[in-house]
């Protein structure tokens, strides 16, 4: 039996289910009563944190802050810190693939923790093989 997904979010994962405009569809709703209840693990990292509090910094709006600490403290089951081992992974990424400094960073992260679906909006993003990328908004039922 394959293990189940681990997924990684990133920042405009994060905000996309923080922030929340409009309301979730069918897919989105099983995804988040999964992380509820268990059965869908997700993983972030201490960088989708920092770029999640920019934006409540920037407009001084402490509501909103305390809601990214909140999500990053209750719905993520693990924050990956930027160690020695994460940042040289990152660095090897952005040699091999041209990827962004943020970018190498969330991919490092995603494959510290073991990672197989990378939750991001970001369609030009390349993940490693046997990791699939998947918009928030892209999340259908099975």
């Amino acid at each position: 039996m394959p293990s189940p997904a681990i997924y990684y979010i990133d920042a405009n994962a994060a905000i996309a289910m923080i922030e929340r405009t409009r309301p979730l569809n069918p897919a989105q709703d099983a995804f988040v009563d999964g992380i509820d209840d268990g059965a869908i693990r997700v993983v972030s990292s201490d960088v989708a944190l920092l770029e999640c509090l920019v934006k409540p910094l920037r407009d001084k709006d402490t509501t909103l802050a305390q809601s990214v600490f909140d999500f990053f403290d209750g719905v993520v089951a693990r924050l990956i810190p930027l160690d020695r081992h994460v940042i040289l992974q990152a660095a090897e990424l952005r040699a091999a693939n041209r990827l962004t400094l943020p970018d190498a960073l969330h991919v490092a992260c995603a494959l510290e923790a073991g990672c197989t679906v990378f939750l991001s909006a970001d369609r030009r993003l390349r993940v490693p093989d046997g990791m699939t990328r998947l918009a928030f908004d892209e999340l259908t039922l099975p």
